[in-house]
């Protein structure tokens, strides 16, 4: 695939490179940039309605915002929009399982301290399982389900969901210095550890190949690569 974005901030936006990789991220596989970037231009349009709201004296001063957020309609940020907390829910439950598979790979095959006690071995199976409580909706019951509809389509972001979830767990916890649950995607901050994090997994699975039976279960060559523009 060697599918690369760079994250320029002297060209973008927080709220852009945030946008960007929401639609990234659910749409990670087989998704032409078109489709990609509908989405992003419709995820810009409801944040910047949303801080217009939020800061009158913003919305009421000249601001410079491309034509294609502002004059976005709704029938499009709808379309566009339908399907995204699913398939982010999808790639959360994704990230999880590959967290406990990054940890197995730091600790060079130690099964990590923090699994549930009755997850004995670390299989797609048993990470499955250990997920299945927090998928929801009809016919993802059964836990090939799980590989074959979420973990499988989730592949080619999978470092950047992972370094999601290790995000949010952070600030749930309430670190100091990372913003609210609310500002992740407009906060340049968060992107930039967001996309440190995910390239540093990306690194992981590279130099430590994630087998289950012999197998390679996560090809490096499949990965959509972000990188930040040097400063």
């Amino acid at each position: 695939m060697d599918k690369y974005y760079v994250l320029d901030f002297n060209k973008l936006e927080a709220y852009e490179a945030g946008a960007l990789l929401l639609s990234i991220l659910a749409y990670p596989k087989n998704a032409p940039d078109e489709k990609r970037g509908a989405l992003q231009a419709s995820l810009c349009s409801q944040i910047l309605y949303a801080r217009s709201i939020q800061d009158p004296d913003w919305a009421n001063s000249p601001q410079l915002i491309k034509p294609i957020y502002a004059f976005r309609s709704e029938a499009e940020i709808k379309k566009d929009t339908r399907r995204l907390n699913r398939l982010l829910r999808d790639r959360a439950v994704a990230g999880r399982m590959a967290m406990a598979l990054f940890q197995e790979a730091e600790g060079d095959g130690k099964r990590p301290e923090t699994l549930p006690e009755d997850i004995k071995k670390l299989t797609l199976d048993q990470l499955a399982v250990m997920v299945k409580e927090e998928v929801l909706g009809p016919g993802i019951e059964e836990t090939e389900n799980i590989e074959k509809r979420i973990w499988r389509p989730s592949l080619p972001v999978i470092h950047i969901a992972a370094a999601m979830q290790v995000l949010l767990q952070g600030l749930t916890k309430k670190i100091p210095g990372l913003p609210s649950m609310n500002d992740i995607w407009t906060s340049r901050e968060a992107i930039e550890w967001l996309v440190i994090k995910a390239r540093y997994f990306e690194t992981l699975i590279i130099d430590k190949p994630i087998k289950k039976n012999g197998k390679v279960i996560i090809n490096p060559d499949q990965l959509i690569k972000i990188r930040l523009a040097k400063k």
